[in-house]
């Protein structure tokens, strides 16, 4: 599952949100093919919104989103076990955890169904399973 967060240096200047509204316009580092254009859905209050961002780096590398975040470029959603250390540490705080969420979507390809070996099926069920829990 995905945190969304940034930086404590980054988020003493701007000021922590205290409502999806206040991300209004925020700098976001996008993932490229999952919100490249910067809009993101939100759950708050008054139900499900959407929030635009804009994009000041868009990257499929998570490692180059995850430094840039560390340096205070702005907000980003992360994989969890990218960023627990840093969590844990400090050097990155969760942004509104309650209202933001990831809704991207994750595609499988392989081959065939026919004659799937058991490490593919094993993952698929794997990713099938974490999917409907969240």
């Amino acid at each position: 599952s995905f945190s969304f967060v940034a930086s404590r240096e980054f988020l003493d200047k701007r000021g922590r949100p205290a409502s999806p509204d206040e991300l209004e316009g925020a700098p976001l580092l996008a993932y490229t093919f999952l919100h490249a254009d910067g809009v993101l859905p939100v759950q708050g209050e008054q139900g499900r919104k959407v929030v635009r961002f804009v994009s000041v780096l868009q990257s499929a590398n998570e490692t180059l989103l995850h430094h840039a975040c560390l340096h205070g470029m702005g907000f980003t959603f992360l994989p969890k076990w990218l960023v627990s250390d840093d969590l844990a540490v400090g050097r990155l705080e969760r942004v509104l955890p309650d209202k933001l969420f990831f809704a991207g979507k994750l595609l499988a390809v392989y081959p065939s169904r026919k004659y799937l070996s058991l490490k593919v099926r094993s993952f698929l069920d794997f990713i099938a399973r974490d999917a409907r829990l969240k």
